[in-house]
């Protein structure tokens, strides 16, 4: 992550539910797709912003193809240690911090986070190859250029 951006309370809550989504028995790396499961849980109201009356239907369908990702034999355990984030998920976080960085602002939010990882379905270069979970946003309507006129209406 770098330096001097900041990400907003919500936004740091995703990272915080992508760690309890990726972990249910143990400390275990964060995926990519841990964190559309976080930012259902974090900002529901980012996905009324962005489908309206439709929004409990998306989330819903969200929740259903993302069930892979969420274990129904979650655990209680001790953390001695906190999830680390996979070498995908670091680089959808940097993705986040550029597009951030690209609209002007100075810090990272749950709107930015869905971005990056619409942005990676359009991604087709080296690391930065799409993530299952690119594509099913897709699949959903979720695309980089809805996001982006949303995030100017907002602000």
């Amino acid at each position: 992550m770098a330096e001097g951006v900041s990400f907003t309370e919500k936004a740091s809550g995703v990272l915080f539910f992508s760690r309890y989504y990726s972990s249910w028995d143990g400390p275990r790396l964060v995926e990519p797709e841990h964190i559309p499961l976080a930012l259902l849980l974090a900002d529901p109201e980012l996905f009324l912003r962005l489908f309206g009356s439709q929004s409990a239907r998306i989330i819903s369908a969200l929740r259903a193809d993302l069930r892979d990702y969420d274990s129904a034999l979650r655990t209680t355990w001790l953390a001695t240690e906190v999830a680390e984030l996979s070498p995908a998920a670091k680089d959808l976080i940097d993705l986040a911090e550029q597009e951030a960085h690209k609209l002007g602002h100075s810090y990272v939010d749950t709107d930015h986070l869905l971005l990056a990882l619409a942005e990676r379905a359009n991604s087709s270069h080296g690391r930065d190859r799409p993530t299952p979970v690119s594509g099913l946003l897709g699949q959903h309507g979720i695309t980089p250029e809805m996001i982006k006129k949303t995030m100017k209406s907002d602000r």
